[in-house]
């Protein structure tokens, strides 16, 4: 009996000192400086309405999800408030660097400002980090800003849009079974106008990247510094719809706890085995 209890005492002992549980990470930014759109006051153009938007959330497995919007103008632009979900430290607002690597839960923010038809500036972070044991368990977290204009051409004029911009991501998994993924995303797009015109879209690919990781150690990422970006369009008698789009986005997710040989592991059951050679001895 005294052997029974011996093996069943450390067995159990092992099994705890060896279970290990994921703890994925995601992290995506993307910031706009410069950002100027000439051609509004041209001659024979009416802007007729314009909207600016930014969006928070974040969902973290356990705790109550949180979400934001908030409106704004061309002149002051707008600052949506952080949502955060199971976050167990405080974030200050408007915080576009990493936030989480020695803490856990999800975060989204947004901001526009200044003048964003002259010199503009903005800026989506979404992060993550997700620490739930022995579940399965997700966690999201997303910002976007948006710049709508309506406006009406009479003749012909160009619109033309031009920004500096950075973005980074990344994305971290250290067990098997959990995944991570970070992204993000920005485009001008042009609608509208007289019959037969085409859509116009602008989209580089730098602005609308992403990373994904999954299992033991992996790790991936994304970015590049300031960047300037600059396009335009030639616009013909008509009524236009004017959209300057941009999101950052991650989601995360793990599996159960699995038992794992690590080091500890390994030194224990060295020892469980010495002990168990001793007891022989003494009974032989």
């Amino acid at each position: 009996m005294r052997l029974k209890t011996y093996l069943a005492a450390t067995a159990a002992v092992l099994f705890a000192a060896g279970t290990a549980h994921a703890i994925p990470y995601g992290f995506s930014t993307i910031s706009f400086s410069n950002l100027s759109l000439t051609g509004l006051t041209a001659p024979g153009v009416t802007v007729n309405s314009s909207t600016v938007t930014t969006s928070s959330s974040a969902v973290y497995d356990g705790a109550a999800p949180d979400g934001a919007s908030a409106a704004g103008d061309l002149t002051t632009g707008s600052d949506v408030r952080q949502s955060t979900s199971g976050l167990s430290i405080v974030v200050p607002q408007n915080t576009y660097t990493q936030a989480l690597t020695g803490a856990f839960g999800a975060r989204g923010d947004s901001i526009t400002s200044g003048a964003l038809s002259v010199n503009g500036s903005a800026s989506d972070v979404a992060e993550g980090r997700l620490n739930v044991p022995s579940a399965t368990a997700a966690s999201t977290g997303g910002t976007s800003t948006g710049l709508n204009i309506t406006l009406t051409v009479a003749g012909t004029t160009a619109i033309g849009l031009s920004f500096t911009a950075s973005d980074n991501l990344i994305a971290t998994t250290t067990a098997a079974g959990d995944g991570a993924s970070s992204e993000v995303n920005a485009s001008f797009t042009v609608t509208g106008g007289p019959a037969g015109f085409t859509p116009f879209t602008f989209a580089p690919a730098a602005l609308n990247a992403s990373v994904s990781a999954s299992g033991v150690g992996g790790n991936q990422s994304f970015s590049i510094g300031p960047t300037p970006f600059s396009t335009s369009v030639l616009l013909s008698s008509g009524t236009y719809q004017l959209s300057l789009l941009s999101g950052a986005q991650e989601r995360l997710q793990t599996s159960a706890a699995v038992a794992t040989p690590e080091p500890a592991s390994l030194a224990l059951l060295g020892v469980s085995l010495l002990g168990l050679g001793l007891m022989r001895r003494k009974r032989t």
